[in-house]
């Protein structure tokens, strides 16, 4: 809500609500002048905040919680792509974004909570840099590592707000009061400022981030080169990602690594398993990991969703119960398309049983000792024989029968396999949110546009060789086989709206490969809806209109 959030510039952390909010009423009703101009210096305020290293580090805890929570929710826009479905457990906002149904509009919650998470986030971060040249720094060095970070997530909001909205507000200073004329500023002029913050970023930024979880140089180049793909400035997306590529710390996994390393497996499911995942660890391709197990207060523990979401309820399957042999419990919002199944060649490590989990076995020995001594024994069909199930017996199933549903092929990035609580569907374990091999694609994704042909297909066949897939020559190269090729690396992990619609792909592959959705998208869906009460607040606002194709007010 840009009227009131850009208000709230001294609110750090919801904690602190508590405390400010009585002060400011007591500012407001006061008639004295001395006291409206004292300093307040008994709660968390900007001004005795934001003047020290330890206050600014404790302002990008909120900073760095925002950006996590958006991701997270936005695995609501993976549904309703060409790879991305939602299933019959999936909750609103899945079947909403999956299907592009009417209630896609202005008053929808999901984009409401974006744009109020947005705004908030950037007004935060605009004050956090009104104050920091004058704070006071162990370092320069550590000086330069906030300033960096402040740069790095404006700019990211910035490329995510234009990408989701198009035209949007552009605000780069603190507001001191509440306006009602917010203007839309051009798509253009807002990525200008994404991508000069996102350039700023990076030279103060280091080569290792100096705590887990942390933004370092790496990942802002890699932003900086998606902004420079949706920019169309392909010379300069091919630059930044060959220097991040070839002039950095990261490199591809290619070898056997980590906690796993001894026992069956691939270099490239190496790295999402738990104990391989961070930097720390060993991982070189990883860019940014998401932190999780991250006590945030007395009571709260910060988990992840990321496996529940994914993971489906197979205890519901007849003969399976919960087992850690299966990897816990999951909540099955969204899953994987036929689509993308049928994407990969034989012998792909990313299409390996290491990857997906395709085989499931009956491990509830007391239901199917029950069902057969109650004269219904569990019974599945093999080669068109009816088979007596056993303990232990793989389950068969073809993909037209109800039950394939409840165990799905899923891909396993996001299984928690050190978890101890077989009921658990949160986790603690930390998530690649960005990583060197979509640097990759995003590198022949500017080779490509710029007639590169011979240099895309290489850089491709990076990827292709480490996971045992055919190399491809120049001649196989369009922008369909880039997206598969992003689909067969990134599944799960890449915003793949963004992705369908920066390249001008969504309707196409949509409506060619996901039923849910193809009779319902629409052109304009290129772009989400405004939220309507944005609209309401700013009545003197020249330009601040719904999008088109949406309706102006939600009936």
């Amino acid at each position: 809500m840009l009227v009131y959030k850009f208000f709230k510039l001294n609110i750090m952390n919801k904690k602190v609500l508590f405390l400010i909010i009585p002060a400011l009423l007591l500012i407001l009703i006061s008639c004295d002048e001395t006291f409206l101009d004292e300093v307040p210096n008994v709660f968390l305020s900007a001004e005795n905040t934001f003047t020290t290293q330890a206050g600014l580090e404790a302002g990008l805890v909120p900073v760095y919680r925002a950006a996590h929570e958006h991701i997270e929710g936005k695995v609501f826009v993976q549904t309703g792509t060409d790879i991305v479905k939602y299933t019959f457990n999936g909750q609103e906002g899945h079947r909403v974004f999956g299907s592009y149904s009417a209630e896609l509009n202005g008053e929808f919650s999901a984009v409401k909570g974006w744009w109020n998470r947005t705004y908030e986030s950037i007004a935060r971060i605009n004050t956090m840099l009104s104050y920091i040249t004058d704070a006071e720094f162990d370092s320069e060095s550590e000086k330069n590592q906030i300033l960096g970070e402040l740069y790095f997530f404006r700019g990211f909001w910035y490329l995510d707000a234009l990408q989701t909205w198009g035209d949007v507000p552009l605000i780069i200073e603190p507001l001191k009061s509440p306006r009602t004329d917010f203007e839309r500023d051009p798509k253009t002029k807002v990525l200008e400022q994404a991508i000069l913050d996102l350039e700023n970023s990076i030279p103060l930024l280091g080569q290792t981030p100096p705590a887990k979880g942390r933004i370092s140089k790496g990942a802002a180049q890699h932003i900086l080169t998606n902004a420079y793909l949706v920019a169309e400035d392909w010379e300069m997306a091919e630059q930044t990602a060959t220097d991040l590529i070839f002039n950095s710390n990261r490199s591809l996994i290619k070898a056997r690594y980590g906690v796993n390393k001894n026992n069956p497996g691939t270099p490239f499911t190496d790295m999402f398993i738990d104990g391989n995942v961070n930097i720390e660890d060993g991982n070189t391709e990883a860019l940014w990991v998401f932190q999780y197990g991250v006590r945030e207060t007395k009571d709260i523990v910060r988990t992840g969703t990321f496996k529940a979401g994914w993971w489906p309820v197979y205890e519901k399957f007849p003969g399976l119960k919960l087992s850690m042999d299966n990897y816990q419990r999951g909540k099955w919002r969204v899953c994987m398309s036929d689509f993308w199944l049928n994407l990969f060649e034989a012998g792909d490590d990313r299409n390996s049983d290491f990857a997906i989990k395709k085989t499931w076995y009956y491990n509830d020995s007391t239901f199917i000792k029950t069902m057969k001594e109650a004269g219904t024994p569990l019974i599945q069909w093999v080669n068109n024989i009816p088979l007596f199930v056993k303990y232990g017996d793989e389950i068969k199933l073809s993909k037209d029968d109800p039950l394939y549903a409840w165990i799905y092929p899923t891909p396993m990035k996001f299984i928690d396999i050190m978890g101890t609580d077989v009921t658990e569907s949160s986790t603690d374990k930390e998530i690649i949110y960005l990583r060197l091999a979509e640097t990759y694609l995003f590198l022949a994704e500017a080779q490509f546009k710029q007639n590169k042909f011979d240099d895309a297909a290489e850089t491709i066949n990076v990827l292709r060789r480490r996971v045992n897939a055919s190399e491809i020559s120049a001649s196989d190269l369009t922008i369909d086989f880039i997206l598969d090729e992003r689909a067969r690396e990134l599944g799960q992990e890449e915003n793949r709206w963004f992705t369908l619609v920066r390249t001008g792909k969504l309707l196409e592959r949509v409506k060619a490969n996901n039923d849910q959705a193809a009779s319902n998208i629409q052109p304009y869906h290129v772009l989400m809806p405004i939220p309507q009460p944005e609209i309401d607040r700013n009545p003197d606002s020249k330009n601040f209109k719904q999008n088109d194709g949406y309706p102006s007010s939600a009936n």
